[in-house]
Parts: structure tokens; C-alpha cells; sequence
């Protein structure tokens, strides 16, 4: 008896305990703000006078080391940031004269990578040019953060050694360590010419392992617009030993503009091969010279795609002589020369223009109507079909129907659905015979008979000893979370998002939105997710057969016009219907037969221009640098092939313009203990297995792959409700099988934020769906278990799944069951009761407040002190009854997967406006 109570009081104080340290971080964040606030009213006013007056000032004199390190060189940053001239001179000399350089200096050598990145951030401030050796020798630091700060650091100082270091590093192994320098070279500007320019001089007697530094400078060389540079990007267009140095010079001299290099780039379309071919028609087309026309016609009819894109937009901004150049190729004997031509007009505006100008007298009015009859004389008329339905009544609309009636083309109808039958074998999903199923004889093998007395004592105590080892890997997974959550918010100091938002080196994304049945939603959310921070991204909206208004509110929104495309299907969908282009925006909208959220997404990527692919749900929020934090993994690392991230809930939370304004907590129950599930679930859980590069699933509302491993792993299956966590672990098993050294990473930062179930009976859908995708899954898969093959996820994701989420819901129930019989008969102590207790329902309390201490400790996303009292709360009151209700809906659930319950079931919403809306908002099976 004694050691039950030892251990209910000990349980009890560690619960207390949590809460307390909760209520103290909380209270010690707003003291230390308060302490900072006046250290910084005492400091501020001596720093300006010294400004001012540019004479010694005593209180800055008398401040003690810590006080400088800590204050003084945060205020001095922010004004060296916005001051130039002689107010940047004062700060570095009071930085000098105060110690300041000389402490930093020996920062620079400290063990800890924390303080060696803050000191080269400050060291570039203020340090000037004699502390650049010191910084340049972090350039090959062993870790990858303080070289991009140190690369920070070299750019702001800007000396001469300063920049002929980061020069040398554009040949370092790290690819991250590569994009950052070259950024940083770009804000240097011109000094950086000089160095670069000698990078390239000497490409010839480069190996190939070699030639990342060349092919970095000659796109810095571009981008700088550096005429001086021209001679050396000639030879390496025309004497490149690899394809890419070849490439990057001939687009860099496109860049530069200078009209003598025209004869450098026509002798590059003739290069064997077609990247270089692509960059020249890319390159001649920013010069705009008309005598490369007649070259660029020839491309026009090249074999490679993007070479025929490239020369037909290059053609349309050589003047009158390019668009008669695109109106000859529409003769071409070339189909796809004729498509590229007709689909560049359209994109251009020359097709609208010359439709608008078909009733003009004189030579205006006949050009335009021989450009129309030449398109539909070739067959390029769905365009012209549009407009015809589009323009108002008049002259011209006559004309054109008269013109597409000579021909026999309807222009009252839409244009007919591009047939692409799916696939049918014949055989089954998985190409086996099914086995028939053993019958067993129904007999055990003898021995002594079991008394129910036994069989109820073993099956809790085996009960209680599961409790203690789901617990305790749970401790263990919240012990990995902290380190890696308390490590990436001391990295968010040193992120540089102000500098990769305008990157030219940041990787570019697609991102795909499935859309079914959005008519009153799309269009506010696709506009949102354009507005999202990203150097170069795209918006791929499919839409997946809705039967409403989806797509022509979409084409009016923004202003669509059918596209020649090509969309390569690598996956098994449903038929394409049309493809249409934005002339506005960066986007693509593809009309398709329905065939599910996967199969839309499936679509999506299949079409996606760019080599990350962002999967999306079109009623998320996004925070503004959602996509630069979800990218920034694979950007620091080629072997990152997918990146998932923290998913909030967005009830209570104060919602404007498709933007998350103000974070609160909202004031039913049911969606606090699901914001409490949230915090467990994904800053305890998934954080930890990515950490053990164990991840088995990237939540389908936002995660970002690279597409070609995507493709290369079969996509999204068509037949499961839980299709983001089926791709997940087929790319873990494709990968594994293959022998590949990769990484699916994890960003512990809330980026997305979503609606959840507001009632029971919705809830209950949504977890029942949950669990029947988990364990179609696991089943499907089952070869990776204990499979020391595919490492940590066969050996520890693997068994935990089956073992605490596959099975917990039947060996929970089971366990509540056993203890009732037990005491009821007499079997059980109160003292094991307690103990289980404890184990089922104490830890359980303990895991759900150490989630919101979490919270509190490293993001800080919940300002006032009533939502953490009150999260804490939902914490100790999710153990009793909440937790009890899922279990049963999951165990209800594996029913619901023995009978081979497909279904989705409608997820009502409320949406983050009610007043506005008539209803609750339903996505069903078809849903995207």
C-alpha cells in the first residue's frame, strides 16, 4: 500500500509540478521582458546623445561586459542596420572602444555554434574589414548555420578579402553553403565581379566533380547584369566543359543584354545539347535583336519542348518581324510547332488583339484576319471557340463565328474533352492470386486448464505493463522533441528569411491545390496563396469534376485561357479535360473527370512545372513565409525528399484576408481537447520520429516533396482513406529499397492552420477515417516490420504503430474491461487499480500538460495567460472521458475496415466566418 501512495503522490507532483513550470515561464518571459525594456530605457538615451555629439558618454562606459554583449550590441545592430554614413563610423568606433569587437572576436572560437553565429552576425555589423579573416575561416564550420551567417556576415563588410572568400566557397561539398554565398555575392554587387571572373577564366582544366563553382559564378555574373564579364562568359558558352557551365553562360550574357553577343548565341542554338539550345532562344529573346529571327523560327520546330517554348516567346518580343515569324510557323509541317506558335499567341495577347481588330478597315483589320483564318485553317481554334462565346454581341463576334463556320468548327459549344483512358490490366492491385483461407481445427494442444481467474489477473497485468511502455516511449519522444525544438528556435535567430524571400537560388515550388465544389471559396483562396513569400513559385488549381461553378468562376477570376501544356501523366488519373493558363498570374488550372483528393493531387504534380511540390487543401491558412519555412529544409539539404509541418487549429482564432490575425484559444470543449491532441501529437510525436528519420506521416492539409522521387514512388493511391500517410511510408520503403541516403524532415514551427470538428458526431467521422487510412496502411506494408532493411521505420515506427495505434483502441478497451471483472470478482487489490489508474490515465495527464509546457517554453504562439490556464485545463480533462470516447470510435473503426468501409463521410464546417455564410461548409468523398 505504501508504494501506491508513494506513487500517486509522486504522479501528483510531477503533474503540479508541469503546471507550475508552465505558470513560471509564462510569468518569467513577461518579467524578463519588463527587465530588458529597462536596461534598453536606460541605455537608449545615452546611445543617441553619443550619436549626436559623438562624445563619451558614462553610462555606456560603466555598463559591465554582460550588459554590453546583451544590450548595447542589440541596439547598436538595429541602428547600423538603417544608418549609413557617419553614423554607421560613430557605432563601429564605440563598438571598438567599448571591447566589443575584441569579445566577439574571441566568440568566434567557442565550442558552442550558437555563440559563434551570434558572434559573426554582430562582427559584421561592426567589426569593418581587419575581422573578415577571422569570419571567412567559419566559411568551413562543421556546422551549416553558422557558415550561411558567417557568408552574412562577409557580405556586410564587403572588403576586398571579404569577397574573394566568398568567391573560394562557391566550390564547397554543402549545395546550401554554395546558394548562400552566391546570394551573397549578388549584395556585394561589382566588387564581387573581379573574383568570380577568375573563377570562370580557367573552366578548362576543371574535373567535373569541379564545376559547381563556375556554374555558380556565371549565374551570379547574370544576374549582376556584369557587362565587364562578357569575355569570360563567351568562352565558357562556347568552351564549357559541361553542360550547365554552358548553359548558365549563355543565359548570363542574355542577361547582360549587349547586342554584340548575338553571334556568340546563335553558335550556342546549334549546341548538341538542349538546355543550351533553350538558354540561347531564352538569352537572344531578352536582347530582342531582330537578325536572330530567323534562327529562333528554326527553333521553333526543335525536338526538345522547352527549346520550341523558349524560341516562340522569344519570337514574340522581336516586334512586327516575330509575330510574322509565329504566323509562318503556324504553316509549319510541324504539329507541335504549330501548337508552341498558336498557344504563345494566345499567351501574348497577339490572338485576342487580332479578333478585337477583325471589323478594322485598312491594313490593320487585314492582318488580323488573315492571323484568325491562318489559326483556324491549322486547327488551333479552342482559343478562338472561347471568344467566341466571351465577346459581346458586334461586329467582330460575327466575324470570328462566321470565320470558324467556314470551317466547320462549332463556337457555341465547349471545346471536347481530351480522351485519356485510364489503365486496365486486368489485375489485381497488388498482381497476387488470393490465398484461400487455412482452416485450423478448432483444438489447442493439451494441458492444464486455465481458471478465469488467472486468464483476468494476466490480462491486467499484461495490460498494465503495455500502459507503462506506451508511456514511457512517449517520455522518450518528448525528451527527443525538446532538444530539437529548443535547437531549431535558437536557429530561427539566424534564419535569414529576409534574404532567401529574395533569393534567385531558392529551389522553385508548385504548389497543388485540389478544388471540388469550391464555388464560393476558390477564388478568395487561390488569391491568398498567391500572395504567399516565395522568390519563384507556381499555383497548380485542379479541378476535380465539381458540379458547381469551380472552374468558370476560376476562369473569370482570372482571366483563363486554354493552354497547350503538355502534361506528361507519369501516374494513373482520371482523363484530363482542358489545361488553362493565367496571362496574370502564376498559374495553371487543369479540368478533370473526378476521381478523389489523390487522384486530383496525383494530376496536380503530374503537371507541375517545378522540382518541389507543395500539396495543399483549399480551405488551409497559410502563414505569409509558410512556403520559405517548409522549403528551407531541402533548400539546407539535397537529401531532404519531404518536409511536413505543424498544423494549428484555427478555431477561435481571429481570421482576415485568408491570414490568421490574432491566436486564441476558442470557447467550445471539443475543439480544446483536439488542440491539446495537436500539441502532442505534432510537436511531441512527429517531431521525435523525424528526428530518428522515422516519419511516417506529412499531414495532407500542407507537405512539400521533391516531385521526381514523389513520381518515382507511385503517388497518391487511389483506393485509401489514408493516402498522406501511405505515400509517406512507400517513399520510406522505395527509397530504402534502392539504397538511398535521404532524410523526411519536419519543421516544429506552426505554418498552417485548419478548421476542426466543432461537434461529436463529425468528430467521430473524422477519427474513424483516421484510423481505418492507419491501419490500411500498416497492412499494406507489413513487410517493413522488423525488417532491419529499412532501418528506424521497420524497426521502431513500424511495431509502434501496429502495436500502440493499430491495436491500442481493442487492447485499451480490453484493459478497462479486464479491471472492472476484476474487481467485481474479487480478483484485483484497490491498490493495482490504483496503479493502473495511474499508468492508463496519470501518464496520460502527465504527456498532455508536458505538450502545452512545450508550447509555452520554445513557440510561444498563445499570448494570454487565460489560453495557456485554460489549454492546461483540456489537458488534465482529456484523460477523462475524451480519450475513452476516441478509443472507442477508433475500435469502431477496425470494424469499419473488416467490412471494407471506404467512405469518407461529410466533414462539416463552419468556416472561419459564420456570419457570412449561409451554412456549414461539406466535404465529402469526392472532396478535395
Amino acid at each position: 500500500m505504501r508504494f501506491v501512495e508513494l506513487a500517486i503522490v509522486a504522479m501528483l507532483v510531477l503533474i503540479s509540478l508541469m503546471v507550475a513550470i508552465t505558470v513560471s515561464v509564462k510569468a518569467m518571459r513577461a518579467l524578463r521582458e519588463a527587465w530588458y525594456n529597462s536596461y534598453y530605457r536606460l541605455i537608449e538615451p545615452a546611445l543617441e546623445r553619443y550619436l549626436l555629439t559623438n562624445e563619451p558618454q558614462p553610462e555606456l562606459e560603466k555598463l559591465r561586459p554582460w550588459q554590453r554583449d546583451r544590450f548595447l550590441s542589440t541596439l547598436i545592430v538595429e541602428r547600423m542596420a538603417l544608418l549609413r554614413g557617419a553614423g554607421r563610423e560613430y557605432l563601429m568606433k564605440l563598438a571598438d572602444d567599448l571591447g566589443l569587437v575584441g569579445l566577439y572576436l574571441g566568440a568566434l572560437r567557442s565550442r558552442r555554434r550558437w555563440k559563434r553565429a551570434r558572434a559573426a552576425e554582430n562582427l559584421g555589423y561592426f567589426g569593418g574589414a581587419r575581422v573578415a579573416g577571422p569570419i571567412s575561416a567559419l566559411l568551413v564550420d562543421d556546422d551549416e548555420t553558422v557558415r550561411a551567417v558567417a557568408a552574412r556576415a562577409l557580405a556586410r563588410i564587403g572588403s576586398e578579402e571579404a569577397v574573394r572568400s566568398l568567391a573560394r566557397t562557391l566550390d564547397a561539398p554543402s549545395e546550401i553553403t554554395r546558394l548562400r554565398v552566391a546570394e551573397n555575392l549578388e549584395r556585394v554587387g561589382h566588387p564581387s565581379v573581379g573574383p568570380l571572373k577568375e573563377s570562370l577564366a580557367d573552366i578548362a582544366s576543371l574535373g567535373t566533380r569541379e564545376l559547381n563553382g563556375p556554374v555558380m559564378a556565371a549565374q551570379v555574373l547574370g544576374n549582376l547584369r556584369a557587362a565587364e564579364a562578357r569575355g569570360v562568359l563567351k568562352q565558357a558558352a562556347r568552351n564549357g566543359a559541361e553542360t550547365d557551365v554552358r548553359a548558365q553562360a549563355t543565359l548570363a550574357l542574355g542577361k547582360i543584354g549587349d547586342p554584340e553577343d548575338v553571334p556568340t548565341l546563335l553558335a550556342c542554338t546549334r549546341d548538341a545539347a538542349w538546355p543550351v539550345r533553350a538558354q540561347a532562344a531564352n538569352a537572344l529573346g531578352m536582347i530582342g535583336e531582330v537578325t536572330s529571327v530567323p534562327r529562333l523560327k528554326e527553333m521553333g520546330s526543335d525536338d526538345a519542348w522547352w527549346v520550341r517554348r523558349n524560341a516562340c516567346f522569344a519570337l514574340a518580343n522581336m516586334g512586327p518581324e516575330g509575330e510574322a515569324a509565329l504566323l509562318d510557323l503556324l504553316h509549319n509541317d510541324d504539329r507541335y510547332a504549330r501548337d508552341r506558335a498558336a498557344a504563345t499567341m494566345e499567351v501574348r495577347g497577339f490572338t485576342r488583339r487580332a479578333v478585337r481588330n477583325l471589323s478594322k478597315p485598312g491594313k490593320r483589320g487585314e492582318r488580323a484576319r488573315d492571323t484568325v483564318s491562318t489559326l483556324v485553317r491549322v486547327g488551333s481554334t479552342r482559343y478562338l471557340r472561347d471568344l467566341a462565346r466571351a465577346l459581346p454581341e458586334g461586329e467582330n463576334r460575327a466575324l470570328l463565328r462566321e470565320m470558324l463556320a467556314q470551317h466547320g468548327v462549332p463556337s457555341g459549344t465547349r471545346s471536347p474533352p481530351i480522351s485519356r483512358p485510364r489503365r486496365d490490366d486486368g489485375r489485381n492491385r497488388r498482381g497476387r492470386r488470393p490465398r484461400g483461407r487455412r482452416r485450423g481445427r478448432g483444438r489447442g494442444r493439451g494441458g492444464r486448464a486455465v481458471s478465469f481467474e488467472w486468464f483476468v489477473l494476466a490480462v491486467n497485468y499484461a495490460i498494465l505493463g503495455y500502459f507503462v511502455l506506451l508511456n514511457a516511449f512517449y517520455l522518450v519522444l518528448y525528451a527527443i522533441s525538446f532538444f530539437e525544438i529548443s535547437s531549431y528556435s535558437r536557429k530561427e535567430v539566424f534564419s535569414g528569411f529576409a534574404e532567401l524571400f529574395t533569393s534567385n537560388y531558392a529551389p522553385p515550388v508548385s504548389v497543388i491545390v485540389p478544388a471540388y465544389n469550391e464555388e464560393a471559396t476558390i477564388s478568395a483562396s487561390v488569391r491568398s496563396f498567391l500572395s504567399l513569400q516565395y522568390p519563384l513559385f507556381e499555383i497548380v488549381v485542379v479541378n476535380d469534376g465539381s458540379k458547381d461553378r469551380t472552374i468558370d468562376v476560376l476562369r473569370e477570376e482570372f482571366d483563363l485561357s486554354e493552354s497547350d501544356q503538355p502534361v506528361r501523366i507519369q501516374l494513373e488519373t482520371q482523363p484530363i479535360k482542358s489545361v488553362y493558363s493565367s496571362a496574370s498570374e502564376r498559374m495553371i488550372v487543369i479540368d478533370k473527370v473526378n476521381g478523389g483528393k489523390a487522384d486530383a493531387l496525383n494530376v496536380g504534380i503530374c503537371a507541375a512545372s517545378y522540382p518541389l511540390v507543395c500539396c495543399i487543401d483549399a480551405d488551409i491558412i497559410l502563414d505569409e513565409d509558410a512556403l520559405l519555412r517548409l522549403a528551407r529544409p531541402m533548400i539546407e539539404s539535397s537529401k531532404v525528399v519531404a518536409v511536413g509541418g505543424i498544423v494549428r487549429v484555427a478555431n477561435g482564432c481571429e481570421v482576415e484576408a485568408g491570414r490568421v490575425v490574432k491566436i486564441a484559444t476558442p470557447n467550445q470543449s471539443i475543439p480544446n481537447f483536439q488542440i491539446v491532441e495537436y500539441l502532442r501529437a505534432f510537436m511531441a510525436g512527429r517531431t521525435g520520429w523525424a528526428v530518428m528519420n522515422a516519419l511516417l506521416i506529412i499531414s495532407g492539409a500542407f507537405g512539400m516533396f521533391r516531385r521526381q522521387d514523389f513520381i518515382d514512388a507511385g503517388g497518391y493511391a487511389h483506393d485509401t482513406v489514408g493516402e498522406d500517410m501511405e505515400v509517406v511510408t512507400r517513399i520510406h520503403r522505395t527509397l530504402r529499397e534502392r539504397g538511398e541516403d535521404y532524410r523526411v524532415a519536419f519543421v516544429p514551427d506552426p505554418v498552417s492552420w485548419t478548421e476542426v470538428p466543432a461537434n461529436l458526431k463529425v468528430l467521430r467521422r473524422q477519427r474513424d477515417r483516421w484510423h481505418r487510412g492507419l491501419m490500411d496502411t500498416l497492412i499494406r506494408h507489413r513487410r517493413m516490420l522488423f525488417n532491419p532493411r529499412y532501418g528506424a521505420v521497420g524497426m521502431l515506427a513500424m511495431p509502434y504503430f501496429f502495436l500502440f495505434e493499430f491495436a491500442g483502441p481493442v487492447i485499451e478497451l480490453l484493459g478497462y474491461l479486464a479491471l472492472v471483472l476484476g474487481l467485481a470478482f474479487g480478483y484485483l487489490y484497490v491498490e493495482f487499480a490504483i496503479a493502473f489508474f495511474i499508468a492508463a490515465v496519470g501518464l496520460g495527464v502527465l504527456l498532455s500538460v508536458a505538450a502545452v509546457l512545450l508550447e509555452e517554453l520554445r513557440l510561444n504562439r498563445y499570448p494570454s495567460w487565460s489560453d495557456i490556464v485554460k489549454l492546461t485545463v483540456y489537458g488534465v480533462l482529456e484523460n477523462f472521458g475524451y480519450r475513452q470516447l476516441n478509443t472507442i470510435w477508433r475500435a469502431y473503426a477496425i470494424v469499419s475496415f473488416l467490412r471494407k468501409n471506404q467512405s469518407w463521410g461529410d466533414m462539416a464546417r463552419q468556416g472561419f466566418d459564420p456570419a457570412k455564410g449561409k451554412g456549414p461548409k461539406k466535404r465529402g468523398q469526392g472532396a478535395a
